[in-house]
C-alpha cells in the first residue's frame, strides 16, 4: 500500500489529538461514574498502543495484521422483555 500524503497524515494526527482531548474533557466533567470511565478505552489505548496509532496514521498499516470490519449488533425488542414494565 502506498504511504499516505503528509497532509492526510496530519489530518489523522489532528483527529486523534482531538479525540484524546475530548475524552479527557468527558472524564473530567462528567457527573456520574459511567461518564467518568467512558473515556478510559480511548485514553488507555492511545497511551499503551501509541505505535499502533502511528502506524495507522502515517503508513495506513496495522502491525498486528489486517483490521477486521466492525460488527453490527441489533436488539430484538420483541424478545427483550426483562426490563419492560
Amino acid at each position: 500500500m502506498k504511504p499516505s500524503s503528509n497532509f492526510d497524515a496530519l489530518e489523522r494526527v489532528k483527529a486523534v489529538t482531538q479525540l484524546e482531548r475530548l475524552a479527557k474533557v468527558i472524564k473530567e466533567t462528567s457527573l456520574c461514574g459511567f461518564g467518568k470511565t467512558a473515556a478510559n478505552p480511548v485514553l488507555s489505548t492511545h497511551k499503551g498502543f501509541n505505535d499502533e496509532y502511528e502506524a495507522h496514521i502515517y503508513e495506513k498499516i496495522s502491525p498486528t495484521g489486517p483490521c477486521k470490519n466492525l460488527k453490527t449488533y441489533t436488539i430484538n425488542v420483541d424478545k427483550w422483555t426483562d426490563c419492560l414494565p
